[in-house]
This record gives structure tokens, sequence and C-alpha cells, in this order.
């Protein structure tokens, strides 16, 4: 009974995630600028004379966009943010650093396309570790890929690969011992909103439109219908999912 308790906590935890989480994953699909694969570089520092601040400083900036610990304190997992003028886009980064006497911080690569909120700000996601210490996961969208899955990297070897495969996008997910993976909750794809003729005779204005959107008014509408979603369950020692 414990340990269904803790599932059905987790529930409605994750329930409310989603409730306060859902307005950023639709409007990421037409939001924020272009997605550019390169991973953020994190150099070392130079010492260089003072200068004045220059708008390029500023632009290229590295925001720190989510952080966990590992479960032994050992590690530290971040991701990093940057704008890249030549791209007109934006880059991520998976780091992980040691806390030990001997300091080292360590690129892991791309941590995939940055999440839009409504208004345009990155979303931060902090990333997750395994119980063991040795997998470090984060919710992404690498590449050309257009649905949002759990992935994972292996801390030892730096090895990425999806975790997840669920036909929608992973709206937030949670590690739950007694499940020995974990629980999802998936936003299901639409389907294609009704031809611009189902709207010749005019459009009932709902309230849902917003006019910082400079995006067509039939894709507002599409994006102002609540997703369908479903809660499925990802088996980790198996590799195996189910509603």
């Amino acid at each position: 009974m414990h340990g269904r308790s803790a599932v059905i906590r987790k529930v409605f935890g994750a329930s409310f995630a989603v409730c306060l989480f859902g307005l950023g994953i639709e409007a990421q699909a037409i939001q924020g600028a272009r997605f550019d694969p390169t991973p953020v570089r994190l150099g070392d520092s130079e010492i260089s004379t003072a200068r004045p601040v220059t708008m390029m400083d500023l632009l290229t900036l590295r925001d720190s966009k989510g952080l966990g610990i590992s479960p032994d304190g050992k590690y530290v997992a971040f991701i990093l943010g940057q704008a890249d003028y030549e791209t007109n886009g934006y880059r991520s980064g998976l780091f992980v650093a040691s806390t030990t006497e001997t300091p080292e911080v360590r690129s892991y690569g791309t941590a995939g396309a940055p999440c839009w909120d409504d208004i345009n700000q990155w979303v931060v996601e902090d990333p997750l570790w395994s119980p063991d210490g040795e997998t470090i996961w984060h919710r992404g969208r690498m590449d050309d890929q257009k649905e949002w899955q759990v992935w994972g990297w292996n801390r030892v070897s730096g090895q990425r690969m999806q975790v997840t495969h669920v036909p929608g996008d992973v709206e937030s997910y949670w590690f739950e011992p007694a499940l020995h993976g974990f629980f999802l909750t998936v936003s299901v794809r639409r389907t294609a909103v009704e031809s611009e003729s189902s709207f010749e005779p005019g459009i009932l204005f709902s309230g849902q439109f917003r006019t910082y959107q400079s995006i067509p008014i039939l894709s507002q509408m599409k994006l102002a219908q609540e997703p369908t979603r479903e809660y499925w369950i990802h088996d980790l020692s198996r590799g195996r999912e189910r509603r």
C-alpha cells in the first residue's frame, strides 16, 4: 500500500505540473527562434584588459537553464543556453561538473532544442539523475525530431540515447522507484485544423488570441484547443512502455 500511495501522490503531482506547463509545450511549436544543434562551448576563462560591455557581449551570454545534483553529491549536471548571432538561433549544452578536490567540467554535447513558453521565454528544466548516479536524464527534442522525448546520457562514456518512444510529446516525467521507471504525461499530437473554408462566415473571438504571436489566426485557434493527454509507464529494466 505504501508503494501505491507514493505512485498516486506522484500522479497528482505530475498532473499539477502539466497544468502549469501546458501552455509552454503548445506554444513552442510556433514560437521562439531557430535551433542550432552545435553544442554550447565552455572554454577556460581569459584575463584581459577592462573595456566597455558591447551588445555582442550581452547577446552571447551563456545562461543556466537547469541544474541537478547526483545522488552521491559528487557531480552537478547543468544545462546552458546561448544565442548565436551567425545562425540567428539558439544553442544548448549539457555539462557535468565534479565536486571533488580536483574539479572538472565535461561537455556532453547539445541538450536539444529550447522549450519556449507562450511569451518566448526559455523554460528552465532541471536534468534528473538515475539512483545509481550513472545516467543523466533530460526531456528534449533532438536534431530534426518533431516530438519531445526523454533522453539519457551515460555519465562515464558520455553516450546519448533516446529513452522513451511514446506517440506524442512528453510534457513531464518522473522517476518512480516502485515502477522501476518513469511515469509520463504525454500530449497527443492533434489532427490538422479545419480547413479555412470552415471559417469563411467569420471567426468567433473566444478571448484566446494573442496579438504578440505573429502567427495566423487559424494556427492560434488550433493552439488554443485543450490537448488530449495520456499517462504512460516506461519500464527502464525492460525498455517497454504502456498506457
